[in-house]
């Protein structure tokens, strides 16, 4: 006779391997004992497979075996008693905060390229602390280090941890918080699959990185942290950024920043000098003004001559004219005449060299008005920035330009402390 699937739990004793393959135990508790047989083309089902002394539990089918007028469980199924009632218990908890969206990734915070304080809670005496502690040294030395101690595994674990996480985001306010702890067994980790852990975590305000276990181990800290660590190594390694990476990174960007600024140094040298090429300095315009009015003092003066020489022309053809007129009763009357137009052309001559002379003068004025050196030599004065800009407005001055004065005689410099219009 046989009955449907049943489960039991118990204790494992008095297992026995033959040759065969199959597997012979006894599972008890306190009141009873019941005969077991795992056949070997079960085994490859079973999660595990029993142990002397530790608690199992079973499914299978209720037999009797008739040569022994005996009970017993053909066994298909075996985990540990423990672990399966906490994977019942860890799914339960898991598929609850998944459709409350708390594994959802738009709710994760994003973690600091470049921490200043780092927070670590863990147990102080484990070697996860040691290994986190290391890695940040040996990566990034800016970050204060704040270590909080808390029990990681047993019946009060989940609720120092929770506490906390809470002191840290509410009192210490670091930039990032490390949640580490090493392997071990599901129950060892079973303080980081509780609820109200699992609700701290996820409605932190300050990123959190779970590192907890080894790499195939799964918690629901790890779903509902902002990051998940496969060991508390890599997690101090997700938290914090590499230091020669950083340098390396910096001497790129200074050379990037150089280049960028010689090529805006010569660009503007560049145009400085096409504006150079355009501008006129106020002395090479002077320099043409002078040569411009020597011209026309010149032309003066020869125009003055050149009417000199006529006009004594005229006079020595006068003369011998008259030296020719020989009849002694023409000479007084010819010597009358001759001194009235001597007297005459002597007053037109003064009379044009006066014209001529005053047409000179007022070319030398007009020459003289546009000199801007003549205008120095009545008090005024040329005012440049340092960069060859005239100033002809207050507004083009700010307080600390350096500026140079060229006076009638000898120019300065001078520094501007305050302006007005």
């Amino acid at each position: 006779m046989s009955f449907p699937d049943v489960w039991v739990q118990g204790e494992v004793s008095q297992v026995a391997t033959p040759a065969s393959g199959h597997i012979y135990f006894t599972l008890k508790d306190e009141e009873s004992l019941l005969r077991c047989v795992l056949f070997k083309n079960k085994r490859y089902a079973a999660a595990c497979l029993p142990e002397e002394g530790k608690e199992f539990l079973l499914r299978g089918k209720i037999s009797v075996y008739l040569t022994r007028n005996e009970v017993q469980l053909v066994t298909s199924y075996v985990e540990a008693a423990g672990d399966g009632a906490l994977r019942r218990e860890f799914d339960e908890l898991k598929n609850k905060l998944q459709d409350l969206g708390y594994f959802d990734p738009n709710r994760k915070l994003a973690l600091p390229k470049l921490p200043n304080h780092i927070a670590i809670v863990t147990s102080s005496t484990g070697a996860a602390l040691q290994d986190v502690l290391s890695t940040i040294k040996r990566r990034y030395q800016l970050a204060d280090i704040s270590v909080l101690h808390t029990t990681v595994q047993g019946l009060n674990a989940a609720t120092e941890i929770t506490n906390m996480i809470e002191f840290a985001a509410q009192k210490l306010k670091p930039d990032v918080i490390l949640l580490v702890r090493g392997g071990g067994s599901a129950e060892d980790l079973h303080a980081f699959n509780n609820e109200k852990l699992a609700l701290c975590i996820a409605e932190s305000n300050i990123p959190i990185v779970c590192g907890v276990g080894h790499e195939t181990d799964f918690t629901i800290a790890d779903f509902v942290a902002d990051l998940r660590a496969p060991t508390p190594t890599a997690a101090a390694e997700l938290a914090t950024p590499d230091s020669s990476e950083l340098s390396a990174q910096i001497a790129s960007y200074k050379q990037q920043l150089q280049r960028h600024a010689q090529r805006a140094i010569d660009e503007r040298q560049q145009h400085k000098d096409q504006l150079n090429a355009h501008l006129r300095h106020p002395t090479a315009y002077l320099e043409k003004q002078a040569q411009t009015a020597g011209h026309l003092q010149h032309r003066a003066r020869a125009a003055v001559q050149d009417s000199l020489n006529q006009q004594q022309l005229k006079i020595s053809t006068l003369k011998h004219k008259i030296e020719s007129l020989t009849p002694y009763r023409n000479i007084q009357g010819q010597q009358n005449q001759h001194a009235q137009l001597e007297s005459s052309l002597k007053h037109a001559i003064s009379q044009k060299i006066s014209r001529r002379q005053q047409k000179l003068q007022l070319a030398l004025a007009k020459l003289g008005a546009l000199n801007p050196y003549a205008t120095l030599s009545r008090g005024f004065a040329i005012v440049e920035h340092d960069d060859g800009r005239l100033v002809m407005d207050s507004g083009q001055l700010a307080a600390g330009n350096t500026l140079t004065t060229t006076l009638h005689k000898g120019s300065f410099k001078s520094k501007v402390t305050s302006t007005s219009e």
